[in-house]
This record gives C-alpha cells, structure tokens and sequence, in this order.
C-alpha cells in the first residue's frame, strides 16, 4: 500500500514514516503534489554463517569421519565424545572393543 505525505509533513514525522515502512508500507514523499522520494522497506540480504574455530575444527572431524563410514547398527558409538575428540585413545579402543563386542552375535546372525 501506498501513502503520499508532503516533504513538510516527512520533516516533521520522519521517524513515523520510517516505522511505517520497516512494517511494509511504501511512503511517497511529494514537492508539490509531484512524487519526489519514496521510503520503502530495506531487503535485508542473507548472511553468510561465520563459524568459530572449534565450530570449523569438530566440522572437519566429523567430515572425515563421514567419508571413512559409519557403522549404523543402531549404537551410540562412535558418540559425541569420539566426534569432539574428547576421549583418550585407550578410552576409545576400550569402546570400540566393547562395541564389538556388543554386535559381535548380531554379525553371527546375519543381521549386521
């Protein structure tokens, strides 16, 4: 929707006209009954994300882990701690060996 206002009245009410239009009202201001300016709302464009360090870090970790595979057997492992590197090489192997162990009837069944 459209409003015409004179450059008089834009002078004095400018800071209303300005919220009409951040609410999506388009705002013409005249000279004289001629159309000089229009006041209309800003397009905001999309940011492009930024990532911290440790965001960009766990990303690559668990992109290498993608492209190696993982297993979907219904486990919690490899978990947050294996993704965030939180864990000890001794911790993980004793998960691994225990989540081997876990699937090891599983694969004898055939269902692994």
């Amino acid at each position: 929707m459209e409003k015409k206002v004179s450059i008089r009245d834009a002078n004095l009410h400018f800071s209303r006209y300005v919220k009409e239009a951040e609410n999506g009202e388009d705002i013409v201001v005249t000279r004289r009954g001629e159309p000089v300016v229009r006041i209309v709302r800003e397009k905001k464009k999309p940011q492009k994300r930024k990532y911290t360090k440790e965001q960009e870090e766990a990303w690559k970790r668990l992109s290498k882990l993608m492209r190696k595979g993982i297993h979907l057997g219904g486990n919690a492992w490899p978990g947050r701690e294996v993704l965030y590197g939180q864990w000890r090489d001794e911790d993980r192997e004793r998960a691994r060996r225990e989540w081997e162990k876990q699937d090891a009837p599983k694969r004898r069944k055939g269902r692994a």
